[in-house]
């Protein structure tokens, strides 16, 4: 199996992790009144995976590149 198809497989299996981390059964785990440093638990939640996400797609569309 070639670089760009192991990279691609991985997107895939990014997305599918986005697709589960940021949908209803555990999404409510976080769905509360409480706040953490001032910011609403499902907000910081939701902020972090989007970061993580990204930051993981951005880590392989580089290696792709062959940065």
């Amino acid at each position: 199996m070639d670089k760009k198809t192991r990279i691609g497989y991985r997107m895939v299996l990014i997305c599918a992790m986005g697709m589960l981390l940021l949908n209803y059964p555990i999404l409510s785990g976080p769905n509360s009144n409480e706040l953490l440093l001032g910011i609403p638990v499902l907000y910081l939640y939701v902020f972090i995976v989007w970061f993580v996400l990204v930051l993981l797609i951005y880590i392989g569309v580089n290696r792709i590149k062959g940065k």
